[in-house]
C-alpha cells in the first residue's frame, strides 16, 4: 500500500486512541517532518504532550507506521518491557483499524503481549565450542 494522507490520519487516530486507552500521551502527528533529510521527529511541548512528524512521500507504509508506532513509544518514555507491550498493542490497532495486513509479519502486534493463550516455544540453536573455526597457530 502506497501511504497517503488519509492513511496516515487514519493511523494517526487509531494510534491515539490506543495511547489513551493505556494511560499514555496520545501525541500529535504531522507531516512532514520540519528538518530536512530526516524520516522522524519528535518535538516535546512545555506542557507535556509531544509531536510525531513523519516523513511520508517515497517510502513504504511499514516504514511509516514503525515510525508512528516508535513516535508514541518515545513520546512516553516507556522502559524495555512496556515498550514492547505497548508496541504490541500500538500494531494490533493497526491491524483493527485495516491499515495493516495481519498477514504482513511479526511486526502487526502477533505476539505473547496480545495473544495470552499463545504460547510458542523458540529453539536456539548454538553452535559447540568444538565446531568453532580453528584459528591457524604460527609455526
Amino acid at each position: 500500500m502506497q501511504p497517503t494522507a488519509l492513511h496516515y490520519a487514519a493511523a494517526a487516530k487509531a494510534l491515539a486512541a490506543t495511547a489513551r486507552r493505556l494511560d499514555l500521551v496520545a501525541p500529535t502527528f504531522r507531516t512532514p517532518p520540519r528538518r530536512p533529510g530526516v524520516h522522524r521527529t519528535l518535538c516535546r511541548s512545555p506542557q507535556g504532550g509531544a509531536t510525531v512528524a513523519v516523513t511520508l512521500r517515497g517510502r513504504p507504509w511499514p516504514a511509516v507506521l514503525a515510525d508512528m508506532v516508535d513516535g508514541v513509544v518515545a513520546a512516553n518514555d516507556l522502559a524495555e518491557l512496556d515498550a514492547d507491550t505497548t508496541r504490541a498493542a500500538l500494531w494490533s490497532a493497526l491491524v483493527t483499524a485495516g491499515l495493516v495486513d495481519p498477514a504482513a509479519g511479526p511486526h502487526t502486534g502477533d505476539s505473547a503481549a496480545t495473544r495470552p493463550g499463545d504460547r510458542r516455544r523458540v529453539r536456539i540453536v548454538r553452535p559447540a565450542l568444538d565446531d568453532a573455526p580453528s584459528t591457524p597457530s604460527a609455526a
